[in-house]
């Protein structure tokens, strides 16, 4: 039960979908998500060893500290979506805790019975969704997920678990090539540029990985700064409404530096988005804007430099412990999914494999991390 509760929470979850409340395609999976959080904590309280003696102690320690953080919140910067966060996602303290639950319990899980065979079914499903469901005058592919970069970013996750596990086989290069076109055709029906550059940084990483004698070290640095400046891009858009990457990022810096240390507390972007639009006076006044678009400034409105520096030596150690122990297909999603998360509002199914590879770097196995 444990391992099929990873996999509807990684792979089937993007599936849910019900006709109700505020948001149709995202709430029921917040919903659905908790449930299933709830049921594998309860699980591994019930019938598993729930001993924490393979993870990390680094890594737990930067854990309890963001949910130190976010009690303090609770306490001194308490609105009506800090604990269960807005109408439309849902992602407030509550959820947050959830997340870093699910992070603790899926470092037990390494899916190593999963078979490339379902995920294949996954994308296949997915990709014939995108051509049913967009997002209407828009006319971009939403699928299963209700937005289209977050379809985007759920093909980014899916196709490197189909290249890893079928390398030795000898349809390898068949399946490939099929996978490459689903996932390529899917990302133009999206038209997701953030997930275009995912993409494509993965396919560098790859390349550089399998074609290349740099060390893995390297390769991974060498994409990651390609990586940061590609967060250039949004200073050239010309945009004039919230789809403005750049006019939204400084908007979340304003937001931010109102309270730099602690920050504004976990599910209250929203509002200080809002107040910071005010004093910029910018394009975005009368427009509802509840994300910066971008995770590190979310965790820095959110949590200020203390929260900031708590995720980002989560990533940090994540990469290093990858790059340490030589798991490439682990390294591939991490960097999609990064980029990804770089450039848009979060999904709930997005932050779902976010967190299960923060808890898959959580695993010690002795060797001495360093990137």
């Amino acid at each position: 039960m444990f391992f099929s509760l990873i996999v509807f929470l990684l792979f089937l979850l993007q599936f849910i979908y019900l006709p109700a409340g505020a948001s149709y395609f995202e709430i029921p999976k917040v919903y659905a998500a908790e449930g299933a959080i709830f049921l594998l904590l309860l699980q591994k309280i019930l019938f598993g060893k729930f001993q924490l003696k393979k993870q990390r102690i680094s890594m737990l320690i930067c854990l309890g500290c963001i949910v130190l953080l976010s009690v303090f919140h609770l306490l001194f910067s308490q609105t009506p979506y800090t604990f269960f966060g807005n109408q439309f996602r849902m992602q407030g303290t509550f959820t947050l805790w959830l997340l870093i639950i699910f992070a603790i319990l899926s470092s037990f899980e390494s899916l190593k019975r999963l078979s490339p065979f379902f995920v294949f079914f996954v994308i296949v499903v997915q990709f014939i969704l995108a051509f049913f469901v967009n997002s209407g005058s828009l006319a971009r592919a939403v699928g299963s997920l209700g937005e289209p970069n977050s379809l985007a970013g759920e093909m980014i996750f899916l196709w490197p678990f189909i290249f890893f596990a079928m390398s030795k086989t000898k349809f390898r290069r068949f399946a490939l090539v099929i996978v490459f076109c689903f996932v390529g055709i899917t990302l133009l029906l999206s038209g997701s540029r953030s997930g275009m550059i995912a993409f494509a940084l993965q396919i560098l990483l790859v390349g550089l990985m399998k074609l290349t004698h740099f060390s893995l070290r390297k390769i991974t640095i060498l994409c990651l700064t390609l990586l940061v400046l590609c967060y250039t891009f949004p200073l050239f858009e010309q945009g004039s409404l919230y789809e403005n990457r750049g006019e939204v990022w400084t908007t979340a810096l304003v937001a931010g530096f109102t309270h730099p240390l602690f920050g504004t507390g976990f599910g209250n972007t929203e509002v200080f988005l809002h107040q910071a639009t005010l004093k910029l006076h910018n394009h975005l006044q009368g427009y509802y804007v509840d994300s910066s678009h971008n995770i590190f400034l979310d965790w820095f409105v959110e949590g200020g430099i203390v929260g900031l520096g708590l995720f980002a030596s989560l990533l940090f150690q994540t990469f290093s412990r990858f790059v340490t122990a030589k798991q490439e297909r682990n390294l591939v999603l991490l960097l999609g999914l990064t980029a990804g998360l770089s450039f848009n509002p979060v999904s709930i199914v997005l932050l779902i494999a976010f967190w299960w590879l923060i808890g898959q770097g959580m695993v010690n196995d002795g060797k001495k991390v360093s990137l």
